[in-house]
């Protein structure tokens, strides 16, 4: 059992309170357990309001799994914990001599635990699947869910809109330039993302504001050549590329980069020589100013995804000279236009809108999410015993609980998991 799930019991009093000892045999009554410390030094409770034989005692509990951590994690040469007043261990230290004794009350609890706890915790800590309280088929209720996805979604989105900010910092705080940075590396995704975003930094905003007036086939060759997919070799479309390729290195001054692509680990409706020539689309319509109001923004936005087109060659070719069977869209699907609003607009934005104007626009952020169609994927899908996925705002609730909670195995910081395991 680690500490936390010890902190989890004496939070919610999973023990039994009645008739309790200290290990020098003083009587202890609990009569408040104190606030939980959050912060990574001092005492584990603080404001405890402690009962020891006829003595009203205020101040701190410490929490460990055996009695002699206290002094193995020198919390008796620390002045921290002078205010300390019960120890509260798991076990008692067997046996008990040459320790140095705690010099407050020790309470025991091994023994004390209620026993339904101790089957739900040991039912969830053994649990092979990544979602472990899957067997408990427990839905939190409505009330605790719209609180826990609050809290779930705001956490994502600040911690995403955190990731842009410091990226906009390396990006000279240029707010134009470090969109089309994250759009490059939303299009890329997980395989490319880093080796699109790198490009469009190699190329460099200057320039991109040039293409703008360029063809989109234009724009395409010096994503391709930056990149270094073109060579004198190239026949057909490549060639054609390729001479635009030479005609604009030299006009902008530009050099093909070392930069890693993967050609694998992707569909074919998302490879890359598609989705790049997609991003020349989209550069080209691009306006390279922000709208101050967040809903201007978004259909703005919204009207360049439904504009944004391939070149014709990608119907059925998923790199250069190679064809394919299927029919490849070039336009982008009402799905993975909504990925974009929902992981690459609205963090920005959310950035965007603290930085630059001072102000949040999370409010209108959360209420947008919540217009947008629920995502399905594995993430949402295994949580699906939570709550229902109505929209976007609990899509993406439910991936972050996955991601934060599930994967990590802090059930006791769970919503779900605070209510399977205190339940009496």
């Amino acid at each position: 059992m680690r500490e936390q799930v010890l902190h989890f019991i004496w939070k919610h009093r999973l023990f039994n309170t009645k008739a309790l000892y200290s290990l020098d045999g003083q009587s202890i009554r609990i009569i408040d357990v104190g606030t939980h410390n959050v912060e990574p030094l001092g005492p584990d409770f603080i404001n405890a309001h402690i009962r020891i034989n006829d003595t009203d005692w205020h101040g701190s509990v410490e929490i460990h799994l055996n009695e002699n951590d206290w002094t193995i994690h020198g919390h008796n040469q620390n002045g921290k914990y002078q205010n300390v007043i019960l120890h509260v261990v798991l076990y008692r230290s067997v046996p008990r001599v040459n320790i140095t004794p705690c010099p407050i009350a020790t309470l025991e609890l091994d023994g004390k635990i209620d026993a339904s706890f101790l089957e739900r915790y040991d039912r969830l800590s053994s649990s092979s699947q990544t979602v472990m309280c899957t067997s408990f088929h427990t839905q939190l209720d409505r009330d605790k869910w719209v609180w826990f996805r609050s809290h779930l979604l705001t956490n994502r989105l600040l911690r995403k809109s955190k990731v842009i900010s410091s990226q906009y910092e390396r990006l000279h705080r240029d707010w134009e330039y470090t969109f089309m940075v994250q759009l490059a590396m939303k299009l890329g995704g997980k395989v490319n993302g880093f080796a699109f975003a790198q490009a469009i930094v190699e190329i460099g905003k200057p320039t991109l504001v040039q293409l703008r007036r360029r063809t989109e086939i234009e724009v395409e060759a010096v994503l391709l050549g930056v990149l270094g997919e073109l060579t004198e070799h190239c026949k057909g479309y490549a060639k054609e590329l390729y001479t635009h390729w030479l005609h604009l290195k030299s006009l902008y001054r530009l050099t093909q980069q070392p930069i890693t692509i993967a050609y694998g680990g992707t569909r074919p409706q998302n490879n890359l020589f598609l989705r790049l020539s997609q991003l020349a689309s989209f550069i080209c319509k691009y306006t390279f100013q922000i709208p101050t109001d967040f809903h201007d923004h978004l259909e703005t936005y919204s009207q360049l995804l439904d504009e944004v087109v391939a070149a014709q060659y990608w119907k059925n070719h998923v790199r250069l000279d190679k064809t394919t069977n299927m029919k490849l869209s070039l336009s982008w699907s009402a799905t993975f236009k909504r990925y974009l609003v929902i992981n690459q607009f609205i963090p920005y934005r959310l950035a965007f809108s603290q930085t630059a104007m001072g102000e949040s626009d999370l409010d209108s952020a959360i209420e947008t999410m919540t217009e947008l169609q629920a995502e399905r994927n594995r993430k949402t899908k295994a949580l699906s015993h939570l709550m229902y996925s109505e929209h976007s705002a609990d899509s993406q609730a439910l991936i972050e609980c996955y991601d934060q909670y599930c994967q990590q195995q802090r059930c006791i910081h769970c919503a779900l998991g605070k209510d399977i395991l205190s339940e009496r």
